[in-house]
């Protein structure tokens, strides 16, 4: 089992990358980074919507 220490999974290596990206990079308005694009987290409802616009713009 050493050899998984040694290894780790590189699910397990990406999830510590995106973990200090977020606590590195700020968003301007002074938010930390919850999303890969550094936007400030949103509500689910507000998610559901934004997708709901995007498909009905279509492009």
């Amino acid at each position: 089992m050493e050899s998984i220490e040694q290894h780790p999974d590189p699910t397990e290596q990406a999830e510590e990358r995106s973990s200090e990206k977020q606590t590195d990079e700020t968003d301007p308005s002074g938010e930390p980074a919850n999303s890969p694009r550094g936007n400030p987290p949103v509500d689910e409802e507000d998610v559901e919507r934004g997708v709901e616009k995007l498909d009905k713009t279509g492009h």
